[in-house]
């Protein structure tokens, strides 16, 4: 969602699957033989969406099921089968069941289960912008509705917002915030639950020159749009009324991930293979397709040189994540188990 070299995700890309190979014991052999796989099937995947046409490129999807017939891999064939059965149940009606409880008078609201959940209901004022939830929430609800497909509008326009709260965030989003509102319609079984995200200053920001935009939630949500074949509909931009830059999407839409525990040495390499297409297709869609795919085309080259890369990467992260369990356990940084 913001421009910069490709190197650099390729560099994350191929960290991630060092990082996830010494995750499952494997032997320095393996875990280069993996990243040396998964680069080098970037860079021929790369190749071959250059010489695509634009449009057909614009259009390209990986059809997971025919992928999941075709693999010749029992462990990650099954397992992505699971993944793909557990996704296909997460929607509202699900996150409802987890997240709510009966509000007393026939109707739902969100569990106030801290540090989870916190229901903006019960906060005090100044942590939601100094005024009541049901404000707050009107002024944001409005700023993101001018800012959604129109259809969409139409779509939300169908139902009304009867709570909100914030949750705890994932760790690439630690310090942001990030909350949840539900929504239901005059069939009370009918309910939509949308996920506010706080959008700050891409990382890359301070290593480029590059003007920075108005807007962190539209850097984001157009960010996506450009890289996705098919994103979000509810995904769209907006400034709370606290002044926070914002996206929303719709939670748990059948969005789910691959449990990397359940692989095997095999298993994770194919699906090395897996990301390779989906950042090389990011990056065919987003940037200069032609002048990647001559860089890269030589991928014994560009594979050798990501490897290296990778390897001290990894052993970076290892490192920060050591002193991160030092602290810990010396009493530096608290921690709380009830995750």
């Amino acid at each position: 969602t913001y421009p910069g070299p490709f190197e650099w995700d390729g560099q994350r890309l191929a960290a991630s699957f060092i990082l996830a190979a010494r995750s499952l014991d494997l032997s320095p052999s393996q875990q280069e033989k993996i990243c040396r796989r998964t680069v080098d099937a970037y860079a021929k995947a790369m190749v071959r969406f250059a010489a695509m046409p634009f449009l057909e490129l614009w259009v390209a999807k990986l059809d997971l099921d025919r992928l999941l017939d075709e693999s010749e891999n029992v462990c990650l064939k099954k397992h992505l089968k699971d993944v793909v059965a557990l996704v296909r149940k997460r929607n509202s009606r699900q996150v409802v069941k987890k997240l709510c409880v009966s509000d007393g008078q026939g109707g739902l609201r969100f569990r106030h289960n801290p540090p989870l959940i916190w229901r903006h209901g019960v906060l005090q004022e100044k942590s939601i912008g100094e005024m009541d939830w049901e404000t707050f929430s009107t002024i944001s609800l409005a700023s993101y509705l001018a800012n959604v497909r129109p259809e969409i509008h139409h779509l939300i326009g169908q139902f009304r917002l009867v709570d909100a709260a914030y949750t705890a965030v994932g760790v690439g989003s630690v310090g942001t915030r990030c909350a949840v509102n539900l929504f239901v319609s005059d069939h009370s079984d009918e309910v939509l639950v949308l996920q506010a995200k706080q959008a700050v200053p891409s990382v890359l920001a301070a290593y480029l020159s590059v003007k920075e935009p108005g807007h962190q939630g539209e850097r984001v949500v157009n960010g996506q749009r450009l890289m996705q074949t098919t994103s979000d509909s509810f995904l769209a931009w907006f400034t709370n009324a606290a002044g926070h830059h914002m996206y929303v999407r719709q939670l748990r839409d059948w969005k789910g991930s691959v449990d990397l525990a359940c692989l095997d040495a095999e298993a994770l390499s194919d699906y090395g293979k897996l990301c390779r297409w989906t950042l090389a297709k990011a990056h065919a869609r987003s940037g200069d397709r032609r002048s990647i795919a001559a860089q890269v085309e030589n991928s014994k080259a560009f594979t050798k040189h990501m490897l290296n890369q990778a390897l001290t990467h990894a052993d970076l992260a290892e490192d920060g994540h050591a002193e991160l369990k030092k602290a810990i356990g010396e009493g530096m940084i608290q921690v709380s188990d009830v995750f």
